[in-house]
């Protein structure tokens, strides 16, 4: 009979490990015509077929919003920092569906053979792989010859002297092409004169699709092209916003977004997807529900010390996004309730009630000293708890120092008055 429950109990984090509820981005390249070659920093275009292997409708717009992407990875397997291009779906993909896309995939600037690892990315900005349920489609392309990039000589005729909110003016661009690549004025994915609003710390501001003049006609490297746009100032605009001309390939990249040569440096207006989202209330958000989940599994004894981390990214919220990194819970009464149990939470309690009673008699010492030290110990604690809500606290060293001092105050001092006096 021990034996069974210990066979039991060991199963329990096996089972919570690899036995997730649902697999809610999940996704299968089942064809891709990859070039063998390519030329540095050329933009090239084939067709990608992709089966929604998950449980989640894939969205074109909106918040949950799923691109195809890809990254660039060296014979060492170093990924390879590069300008790179998402594809958008045609429309919804419902799960078990598959769709055709054309990718769009720019090569490294430099020369060799590079590995072009494509995966669908999900809505937090996350590639699928990282969700830790998929495996990237992989092809091996060999890179050489001249550098390829778009670029162009802006000049714009018309801009008023001084901008007012709301108002509207005429203005002529001219542009010529610098860079090494024919500008499209047709297609899928033609190319526009446009502008966009950056605030002071270089964040785009307004919808620049919005803001486009089409080309008449395509637009060879050394050619020029002008054309009449109105110029649109945003109703919230402020002095300290900068208005930046450029072009832009329809949803493939703003010129000025790409590089010419290694390293890749991203522009400041280009937002790493989520970036912000990091470190918040949001995330620890996601973190406490995968932790009710967990311990909804596991009230009695709790998953065991230190295993809510390697459980995370099995448990999580389908919303959330995958852990790449070891993550506590983030508050320090749910970590004991998951990683311990009820029993280990019980533990806890009795322990720290305690702690109360024999710091509430230093707290009442008749030694000056002694009352000093306890209460200033005791408010550090006090505010040690109230951060331990969002915080993990077991992991800390100085709490557990501190604690001690103040217990051993309150029992070495036999001298004492009772506190309900």
């Amino acid at each position: 009979m021990p034996a069974r429950a210990a066979r039991k109990l060991a199963g329990a984090v096996r089972a919570s490990t690899y036995r997730p509820l649902e697999i809610p981005y999940r996704s299968e390249v089942l064809h891709a015509d990859v070039p063998e070659h390519m030329e540095p920093g050329g933009y090239y275009a084939f067709p990608v077929t992709v089966r929604n292997a998950g449980t989640r409708v894939w969205r074109r717009d909106g918040t949950e919003r799923m691109d195809l992407g890809y990254y660039w990875t060296d014979r060492a397997g170093a990924v390879v920092r590069t300008h790179t291009v998402r594809t958008r779906l045609p429309h919804d993909i419902e799960p078990g569906s598959t769709v055709t896309l054309n990718a769009q995939v720019r090569a490294p600037l430099s020369t060799g053979t590079f590995r072009l690892e494509m995966d669908m990315v999900a809505p937090l900005g996350q590639r699928l792989e990282l969700y830790g349920y998929n495996r990237p489609h992989r092809t091996e392309v060999s890179v050489a010859g001249e550098p390829r990039f778009y670029a162009a000589s802006i000049t714009v005729a018309g801009v008023p002297e001084r901008l007012v909110p709301g108002g509207r003016a005429p203005v002529t661009v001219r542009a010529v092409n610098t860079g090494t690549l024919a500008w499209p004025a047709g297609g899928e994915h033609p190319v526009f004169a446009a502008y966009r609003w950056l605030d002071s710390s270089g964040t785009m501001l307004v919808d620049p699709e919005q803001h486009r003049a089409r080309l008449p006609r395509d637009v060879a490297p050394g050619a020029t092209f002008s054309a009449r746009m109105v110029l649109e100032v945003p109703r919230a605009y402020d002095p300290s916003w900068r208005l930046v001309w450029d072009m832009v390939r329809h949803e493939i990249t703003w010129f000025a977004d790409q590089a010419r040569e290694e390293p890749y440096h991203r522009p400041v207006h280009y937002h790493a997807d989520s970036a912000s989202e990091r470190f918040t209330m949001r995330e620890r958000m996601w973190l406490w529900r995968a932790a009710l989940t967990v311990f909804a599994r596991h009230p009695v004894f709790g998953v065991g010390p230190g295993n809510f981390p390697f459980l995370y990214n099995r448990w999580k919220p389908p919303d959330a996004r995958y852990a790449p990194r070891l993550y506590v819970v983030n508050n320090t009464a749910l970590e004991v309730l998951t990683e311990q149990g009820v029993v280990g939470c019980i533990a806890l309690m009795l322990f720290l009630a305690g702690v109360v009673r024999l710091a509430r008699r230093a707290i009442a010492s008749r030694d000056p000293g002694v009352r000093t030290a306890a209460a200033g110990i005791a408010g550090g604690l006090v505010a040690v708890a109230v951060q331990s809500m969002t915080f993990s606290a077991l992991a800390l060293n100085y709490p557990w120092i501190l604690t001690g001092i103040l217990a051993a105050l309150g029992w070495a001092d036999g001298d004492t008055r009772d506190p309900r006096a």
